[in-house]
């Protein structure tokens, strides 16, 4: 399994310090840069010998997937112009979770909003396969949004999708928010592409004696043989707690199937 963190480009050679796999910084940050700033972050990370294999906050909040707003061209011009980016810092996972683009407001139908969103994932395929990246959905947890929060919506939108480049995210805080335990992750079966963990309710680093229960978590991803990236997502002091972190999580990790 390969370890990385929520952070940005600029923080390249402190992953490589600290022993991280990769960076997954927030693609709506790319988005905002300008070519100079962007040619730098490529470098900036190449020179590191590391990559952004994973984009977390896929669309920026102006691009609404839901709701009477909704505008799927807008959202498919936004994404054929970042996904060549993200590519070039190295990519392979864009995360689709965006909890303010995707809630669809009060009064607006469910069903239809849902119709919304499936039109939305079949385009995140096909645009992932075109650039060789795979999108997975994150399950949000319900103060974050009406739309898909637990893993079996989240394994129906991907059925529903039926595109082999949009796939499935499981996210231990937010599993943990909505009751879905090892069960319901392992559900996740072959979808799963990519995970999330943070302690559950503090949203802090995973450390040992936390009472995070983060083993059922683990072990339901061994017994699906899962065996690709875990990022961490919350807050914490990366100098401090980088080191730990990432020893914590590569124990934790010990009952995964290791290439």
């Amino acid at each position: 399994m390969r370890f990385g963190f929520c952070g940005t480009t600029d923080m390249a050679e402190k992953a490589v310090q600290a022993g991280f796999d990769y960076i997954e910084p927030r693609a709506d940050s790319i988005y905002e840069m300008t070519d100079a700033e962007y040619a730098d972050a490529v470098c900036r990370v190449k020179s590191a010998g590391i990559k952004c294999e994973a984009f977390n906050v896929l669309f920026p909040n102006e691009i609404k997937l839901t709701g009477p707003d909704a505008d799927l061209q807008k959202a498919e011009r936004y994404i054929q112009n970042i996904l060549p980016k993200l590519r070039g810092l190295g990519s392979e996972i864009i995360v689709l979770g965006n909890q303010g683009v995707r809630t669809y407001p009060q009064g607006f139908r469910h069903d239809r909003a849902y119709e919304q969103f499936i039109q939305v994932a079949r385009m995140l395929g096909s645009q992932s396969y075109n650039n060789g990246v795979t999108a997975v959905l994150e399950p949000l947890e319900r103060g974050a949004t009406n739309l898909i929060n637990t893993m079996a919506e989240g394994i129906q939108c991907v059925k529903d999708t039926a595109h082999p480049c949009f796939l499935l995210l499981a996210d231990f805080f937010h599993c943990s928010a909505v009751g879905d335990g090892g069960k319901e992750v392992q559900s996740g079966g072959i979808y799963l592409r990519h995970t999330h963990i943070a302690c559950p309710g503090t949203r802090k680093n995973p450390t040992e004696g936390d009472g995070g229960g983060y083993e059922e978590f683990f072990a339901a991803l061994a017994n699906i043989g899962y065996n690709e990236r875990m990022t961490f997502e919350g807050k914490w002091d990366f100098d401090k707690d980088a080191g730990e972190t990432l020893r914590y999580m590569r124990e934790l990790s010990k009952g995964v199937v290791i290439a």
